[in-house]
């Protein structure tokens, strides 16, 4: 199975794993640019057609997908121990963001991030 492939099906069996009456999804796909996205949603069957429409682009902006995931969460009702990112990815960001930066100074950045949003809470 193609990396996608991978990503793609684990992203469904992860969909499909969640309630409907009590969780929401949002669904982010992106290369250079957003591809596609599903916002916060409890019509699952929606949210995979957009996993679905995922295609490989050959760059990685994950600094894009991050920001556009912690905008679309910062938005939300939701209480904060519920907003949570699955960002799933070839781990290689080649696009956008600071490419100076280390893949673990761009994970602590986007994590002050979302605390900063209240998107996650601290133990």
């Amino acid at each position: 199975m193609t990396p996608t492939g991978l990503r793609k099906t684990g992203a469904i069996t992860f969909i499909n794993k969640m309630n409907n009456t009590t969780d929401k999804v949002c669904v982010v796909n992106w290369a250079n640019i957003i591809k596609q996205q599903q916002g916060l949603t409890s019509n699952f069957t929606q949210a995979i057609n957009v996993v679905n429409q995922n295609t490989p682009g050959g760059t990685t902006n994950g600094a894009l997908a991050m920001q556009t995931s912690i905008n679309i969460l910062s938005l939300s009702s939701l209480p904060a121990n519920q907003r949570n990112i699955i960002l799933l990815t070839d781990g290689d960001f080649n696009a956008g963001g600071n490419s100076t930066s280390t893949p673990n100074q761009r994970a602590i950045f986007f994590a002050t991030q979302a605390k900063v949003w209240d998107i996650m809470s601290t133990p």
